[in-house]
C-alpha cells in the first residue's frame, strides 16, 4: 500500500485477523512440557487486525516487550475468523476504523474492570 493513501481510504482499508503466539520454548521443543534446563514451556497469545505480517509485527511489538522470555514468535493469518470457546467469535476481517473503535472500547472496558476489581485483568501463568 502506498504511503500516499489519504486517511479516509485508510479507514476503509480491509484488515485481516492475525493470531500471534509467543513461546518460551524453542520450536524443536514443541510437545515437551519442560526445556532441557527444566523451565516449564508455555505459550501466550494475542490477536490483532493488520494489513499483513509486517503490520501485525509493528502492532504487537510493545506486547512482546512485556514477555522477554517468550522470544519465539509465530504469526498466523486467520481470514476466516477465530472461534474461542463456544460463544466468542472474532471475525476474519474488519476495516481500520472498526478496529480502532473496538480497541478503544476494549481499553475502556479493561480500565473499568481493573478499577472494579482493584487489580489488573491480565494474568500471567508460571
Amino acid at each position: 500500500m502506498s504511503n500516499h493513501t489519504n486517511p479516509r481510504q485508510r479507514e476503509k482499508e480491509k484488515l485481516t485477523l492475525w493470531i500471534v503466539v509467543a513461546s518460551n520454548g524453542k520450536p524443536y521443543e514443541r510437545g515437551r512440557q519442560y526445556t532441557p534446563e527444566g523451565r516449564l514451556i508455555y505459550d501466550i497469545m494475542t490477536c490483532v487486525y493488520a494489513r499483513d505480517k509486517e503490520h501485525a509485527e509493528t502492532q504487537v511489538h510493545a506486547w512482546f516487550s512485556k514477555y522477554p522470555d517468550h522470544s519465539y514468535h509465530n504469526f498466523q493469518p486467520c481470514p476466516n475468523g477465530f472461534l474461542m470457546g463456544a460463544r466468542t467469535y472474532m471475525p476474519g476481517d474488519t476495516t481500520a476504523s472498526q478496529a480502532s473503535l473496538q480497541a478503544r472500547e476494549d481499553q475502556v472496558l479493561t480500565a473499568r474492570l481493573t478499577a472494579e476489581k482493584g487489580h489488573s485483568t491480565t494474568h500471567q501463568y508460571p
